[in-house]
């Protein structure tokens, strides 16, 4: 039996753990033994029980260097106070004793890191001497930090037996950095899980909409770089045009540092400008699938490059039209004006035309999910993706 540990950032639900959660569910259990190790507990551990998925939890360091908002950020490090600071060198030191016991207890044949941002982790993990594949999921170019930048390069090329990306934007970030021996995975999706057949009706009767209104949907963590205040820009110019147009917003703030009130803000900036009575808040759904159907489009109005965006190709496959930012991975996944529409970033009044465009222009709606349901099946299909994944970790051990 081929044991094969994933250790993955934080606890809460995105695009970066469902990507890990595919690849696992897909494993061959009669050939692998897998076990998920996360720094907290949070609603990602429910869904690895569900999935009876082993997982430990312990603390481990975790290096956030790409948010400059974050108190605890490595891109900030006049914002690291000396308590902070203590409290880091006593998390590392424990973390040095407790990779390698945890690691000689496992004895894993792979590693497998989900985002780039366990550092210690990887390092640890090569001098072990175990084979390692580190998905890199940010873009992390940006870091302001130049010495910081070259540390991770460092880091990750000296660690890594393969580096997998999920775009060739990010592939382009990471030879930036002398990053090497890169690979490009698309995410993919679960085809049957999201599909148009699912019912509309049933959803809007359920959250309350009438089949008349116009509905907006959001699907993503709540962080200020996602873009939810040019949204509200947004829907305060859309509220004057279209009096009947809901938004639905599926998420939550993320867990980490700086990241904290970011749904109070958004709340409140939906309240100042009269909103209230156009916006849902749902919080955070296990059943995204259908909550998409419900939905006359998305929108995914990041101001920030981004590696990917799960949730696009999950519209996508549910038949639902997206307009997004034109930033990072984005023009990769949609044809614009084709299979989506793409705006410029944090420009309200485009978002807001754009939105309205694919709302009044029925025509229009409907060409869209239907290029755009194509362009998943042949892209970013699961059936298809998945079993290239586990064909780069089966060379990875044999090699």
């Amino acid at each position: 039996m081929t044991t094969i540990v994933f250790f993955h950032h934080g606890a809460t639900l995105g695009g970066a753990p469902f990507s890990m959660l595919d690849i696992i569910k897909a494993a061959d259990r009669s050939l692998y033994q897998i076990k998920v190790v996360l720094p907290q507990h949070g609603p990602l551990c429910d869904f690895l029980s569900d999935n009876k998925i082993d997982y430990e939890v312990w603390p481990f360091l975790v290096f956030y260097y790409c948010a400059p908002n974050k108190t605890f950020s490595l891109a900030n490090p006049f914002l690291l106070n000396l308590s902070r600071l203590f409290k880091i060198i006593i998390n590392g030191l424990i973390n040095l004793l407790w990779m390698p016991i945890f690691l000689m207890r496992v004895r894993p044949d792979l590693v497998v890191i989900n985002t780039s941002t366990p550092l210690l982790c990887g390092l640890l993990t090569r001098l072990a001497g175990i084979k390692l594949v580190w998905h890199v999921r940010e873009i992390i170019a940006p870091a302001p930090n130049r010495l910081l930048k070259k540390m991770i390069a460092a880091i990750i090329n000296c660690s890594a037996n393969k580096v997998v990306v999920n775009s060739e934007f990010s592939r382009q970030d990471l030879i930036s950095l002398g990053i090497k021996n890169i690979e490009v995975m698309y995410n993919s999706v679960d085809l049957i899980k999201f599909n148009p057949l699912i019912s509309r009706a049933a959803m809007r009767q359920a959250l309350g909409l009438r089949d008349d209104e116009l509905v907006i949907g959001w699907t993503n963590q709540i962080g200020g770089h996602k873009g939810w205040r040019v949204l509200v820009k947004a829907a305060f110019i859309l509220v004057q045009q279209l009096p009947t147009v809901r938004f639905l917003v599926a998420g939550a703030s993320h867990e980490g540092k700086g990241y904290k009130g970011e749904e109070e803000m958004f709340r409140e900036a939906v309240v100042k400008l009269g909103l209230e009575q156009h916006f849902i808040f749902l919080g955070v759904r296990t059943d995204v699938e259908r909550v998409l159907r419900a939905m006359d489009v998305l929108v995914f109005p990041v101001t920030q490059a981004e590696s990917f965006g799960k949730v696009i190709i999950e519209a996508m496959a549910s038949g639902v039209p997206v307009v997004a930012s034109k930033l990072g991975a984005v023009g990769e996944i949609i044809e614009a004006d084709k299979s989506g529409i793409v705006v410029e970033p944090n420009d309200a009044i485009a978002l807001a035309s754009a939105l309205s465009d694919v709302l009044i222009n029925k025509d229009k709606a409907k060409s869209l999910a239907l290029e755009a349901r194509k362009t998943v099946e042949q892209r970013f299909n699961k059936e298809q993706n998945i079993p290239k994944i586990w064909e780069l970790y089966v060379s990875v051990l044999n090699g």
